[in-house]
């Protein structure tokens, strides 16, 4: 026999985007305090040969050629301020937040499709209740290495400051556990869980404070033992995680 998991969560959602339209965390928030005020910087513009950026094709489909062509001209960037939104009554239900007509997705695809298997599925059904916590995940660090990397292990130092840290029940790579115990950061995952207050950080800019902690991390992989004996490293996709494979990857690899 099966039980068939109706998503709640998400019907109540689209009641209430019916009545009152779609809302973001932004919008529904019970209050707002910034962490690093907006600044500006001076971004000088990349080195490549006339001719080159001619034989560029395509882009990744989340950006676009006029927005890659801007940073490589470089000028005086925006970098936005980080900011902590403190909300009320928040639900996260397999890999997404909801409060009444928001929805924020977490993970690309059901955290439940990812490999867990049938006992921890059960499990992680229960919903787990918290006073208070701050999300220490995004979308992108959830799909991409890369932005684990940069977003979401910089955005763990800054939650793990204001409250108990939370992030989705995805399981983490052996890289991801092992940078996390080097970097001495950690967070809880859950399934679905209530939240009296969750406290969400938006922490794109790349403003001092981000740079604070890209330092932090630095210092920290100093340390490591092949740091001191001078061994180089390259870094290869190789074939795990989103496939975002160079078609000549072996042809760089010996030239390295």
């Amino acid at each position: 026999w099966c039980i068939l998991m109706i998503n709640l969560p998400l019907l109540k959602q689209r009641g209430w985007r019916l009545i009152v339209g779609r809302k973001s965390y932004q919008d529904l928030c019970d209050k707002q305090w910034t962490l690093c005020p907006s600044e500006q910087s001076v971004s000088p513009p990349a080195l490549y040969l006339d001719g080159e950026l001619d034989k560029v094709t395509a882009v990744q489909e989340e950006t676009s050629y006029t927005r890659e062509l801007q940073k490589l001209r470089g000028g005086i960037p925006e970098h936005a301020a980080t900011i902590a939104y403190q909300l009320s009554d928040v639900q996260l239900h397999d890999g997404c937040l909801y409060k009444r007509a928001m929805k924020l997705p977490l993970t690309a695809a059901k955290v439940s499709d990812l490999g867990t298997n049938t006992r921890s599925n059960q499990l992680s059904n229960q919903l787990e209740m918290h006073s208070e916590a701050a999300l220490a995940c995004t979308f992108s660090g959830n799909r991409y290495f890369g932005h684990w990397m940069t977003d979401d292990v910089t955005l763990t130092l800054a939650a793990q400051q204001i409250a108990e840290t939370v992030r989705t029940s995805q399981k983490l790579t052996a890289h991801q556990v092992d940078y996390s115990n080097l970097l001495g950061i950690a967070s809880t995952p859950v399934h679905q869980a209530y939240f009296k207050k969750l406290i969400v950080i938006q922490d794109f800019g790349q403003n001092r404070f981000k740079r604070e902690r890209y330092e932090y991390i630095r210092s920290k992989l100093r340390t490591m033992p092949s740091r001191q004996s001078g061994q180089k490293v390259m870094l290869l996709r190789g074939n795990s995680g989103t496939k975002r494979s160079l078609v000549n990857e072996n042809e760089i690899a010996e030239f390295l």
